[in-house]
């Protein structure tokens, strides 16, 4: 199968762009489809044939299989189709030929429901808005949490300092502090509110992009095993030395050489 490997491989110095904002309420008016099955329980994503709209043109047909319980990191030059591809994932856009599917769903031509239940993704906008830490970090989430794990899980992910060396409490106001959040901050906290979800799968681009090494490896070696399964976009080498799979974009695509 083009473009997937279970090998290192070497980081790129660029800078990648960003998916953009997701047409949310295109895909929320969709429901359940008719499955057809693979009889493999551990699928998870699965082109067979597809013809996807590379920057404007048609790719080769791309056949891959994601299955769960791994970590996925999609890698590629800048345009190359990263962004691209979890597009496709997400329903933001729809293949023009061949299938795709969700475990055993097929999510061609219609979107499931069943995906927004299991699914998180986090982009490169990252977004804090008006209210308490406890809002914007529980905001979508199915399950209730104590105070005592959101301190816990702030701690995790290195914000705890945010409430003691403000002296706020979980159900304070932050508006006047959102002008002061650094980008790394909002990462931060953007990918705790994911997790806060409980996903099956989680899908981060760049989720590393505005933090140092050591915070780095702490916060996807977190996801790692605490979420199902991992499929994150990156030029980092320390995201890609973790992944337990590599798909290379230009590979898959099979772009010619320049």
């Amino acid at each position: 199968m083009y473009g997937i490997r279970s090998t290192t491989y070497p980081s790129y110095a660029l800078n990648l762009a960003q998916l953009g904002a997701l047409c949310i309420s295109n895909l929320c008016a969709t429901k359940p489809l008719n499955s057809e099955s693979y009889h493999d329980q551990d699928l998870l994503f699965s082109f067979k044939n597809a013809g996807l709209e590379i920057a404007g043109k048609l790719s080769p047909e791309v056949n891959l299989d994601l299955y769960k319980n791994k970590m996925y990191a999609i890698i590629g030059k800048t345009g190359s189709g990263k962004s691209t591809l979890i597009n496709y994932m997400l329903g933001a856009y729809k293949i023009k030929t061949g299938k795709l599917f969700y475990k055993n769903i097929d999510i061609t031509k219609e979107y499931s429901t069943k995906i927004f239940d299991e699914v998180a993704f986090v982009g490169q906008s990252c977004c804090i808005f008006t209210g308490s830490l406890r809002e914007n970090l529980i905001y979508n989430a199915q399950c209730n949490y104590s105070d005592d794990q959101l301190i816990y899980l702030l701690s995790v992910f290195d914000l705890q300092y945010f409430l003691s060396d403000k002296n706020l409490t979980l159900d304070d106001d932050i508006n006047e502090y959102l002008k002061v959040f650094s980008g790394g901050e909002k990462q931060r906290l953007n990918i705790l509110r994911a997790v806060l979800k409980k996903p099956k799968v989680l899908i981060l681009d760049e989720p590393t992009s505005a933090l140092d090494l050591n915070t780095s490896i702490k916060i996807l070696s977190y996801l790692k095993e605490k979420i199902e399964t991992l499929i994150v976009i990156t030029h980092s080498q320390e995201c890609i030395d973790l992944a337990d799979e590599i798909i290379d974009v230009e590979q898959l695509f099979r772009y010619e050489s320049s």
